[in-house]
């Protein structure tokens, strides 16, 4: 198949989010807050797949493997697309239509009516692939609002075939006239069940995984982080003293995170820890603070660990990411697994594994005496 870089990625406004990397397209047309942890791994996934080359069977059966053992209901409704080596990977979950136009006829590729998920691998050549939420159409998408590389809101999305032309009959999504022959499915021919995908989905996605440069290569990123990064470390703030008269009195820290590679963070209040902290809603509303982990391995998540201060007491939450989060206790050799979602205390010098990346968390007292 022709490669996904000849295809232009047209998207209209919406509640939703469309993400394009390489090879690979995303589209979720709306999600709810319950669902941004799910979203999160779905994203994650999808960037790593969009470094390989054809990836459209591995994709399908990584997702398979994430959906596998999440609660529907906390899966937001998507569609993802991926170059493969005989056609075009199409994966639907949920409520949702994609309209897929060869020589000027549609295919359907529904997941409206299904207790799972669809996927299809759809034969070349392809001229346009549709999707919208209900309702919607892809008329008036402009064929200069082009996505090239990165994460936008959008409600809508069309792959059209370069040179770039209008559908013969664009509009809604909908389901064309008479039966629709099956398409072969990108798990047609894998020994594999969802079991062994999902155990090795990890480590899959970890080989595929290209290195990144540490500025981001591409010119294209609507997701702005601020905050901290590990590359340029926050001065750790005084402990004890008193402040200037013209300056009100700040709490000292709770502590100290200090990193593998010898930076430090000031812990005085609840923080959210990964890639792009920024995406979490506490950040956005000033509640938490963001700390950006650089990992070129991207094995830690974009949102993957929450540290929250209950009184005199340090928790911490994994946030559903990709690879987990651990810890080791002080006088402890082994590491432990925290169950996602819920808080976990821990005491001064108690190491913690995220992915790749470690931190330990040393107490105040502590951390003026070294």
């Amino acid at each position: 198949m022709a490669s996904l870089d000849e295809y232009g990625c047209r998207i209209g406004p919406g509640e939703g989010m469309a993400a394009r990397f390489g090879s690979v397209v995303a589209m979720v047309p709306s999600w709810q807050p319950g669902q941004r942890a799910v979203l999160e791994q779905i994203l994650d996934v999808v960037e790593r797949a969009g470094d390989q080359r054809a990836p459209g069977r591995a994709l399908s059966r990584q997702l398979a493997g994430l959906l596998t053992y999440e609660d529907p209901a906390g899966v937001p409704t998507f569609a993802a697309f991926a170059q493969a080596e005989d056609g075009l990977a199409v994966f639907v979950h949920g409520d949702l239509d994609v309209a897929v136009t060869r020589s000027g006829e549609d295919e359907l590729v529904s997941g409206r009516h299904v207790a799972t998920w669809v996927d299809r691998i759809v034969d070349e050549p392809i001229d346009f692939v549709a999707v919208a939420a209900e309702g919607a159409g892809t008329r008036e998408l402009d064929e200069r609002l082009d996505l090239r590389a990165g994460i936008v809101p959008a409600g809508s999305l069309l792959l059209a075939a370069a040179p770039a032309r209008a559908p013969s009959e664009p509009g809604p999504v909908a389901q064309p006239a008479g039966k629709v022959a099956r398409a072969k499915t990108t798990l047609d021919g894998a020994a594999e069940d969802l079991g062994q995908v999902r155990g090795g989905l990890v480590d899959a996605e970890a080989a595929g995984a290209a290195p990144v440069s540490q500025e981001e290569t591409s010119s294209f990123r609507t997701i702005a982080l601020r905050g901290v990064t590990l590359d340029e470390p926050r001065a750790p703030l005084p402990i004890g003293g008193e402040p200037p008269a013209d300056q009100p009195a700040v709490a000292p820290p709770l502590g100290l995170l200090l990193f593998d590679d010898g930076t430090t963070f000031s812990l005085d209040g609840e923080v959210v820890v990964g890639r792009e902290p920024d995406g979490d809603p506490r950040v956005a509303s000033g509640d938490a603070q963001p700390l950006v982990v650089t990992d070129t391995e991207r094995s830690v998540s974009r949102l993957h660990l929450r540290i929250v201060l209950q009184g005199g007491a340090v928790e911490l939450i994994d946030l559903r990411s990709a690879n987990g989060t651990a810890i080791r206790r002080p006088r402890d050799s082994a590491w432990h697994p925290l169950t996602p979602g819920a808080a976990t205390t821990i005491s001064p010098d108690t190491e913690v594994r995220l992915g790749n990346r470690t931190f330990m968390f040393t107490a105040q007292g502590q951390a003026r005496g070294r």
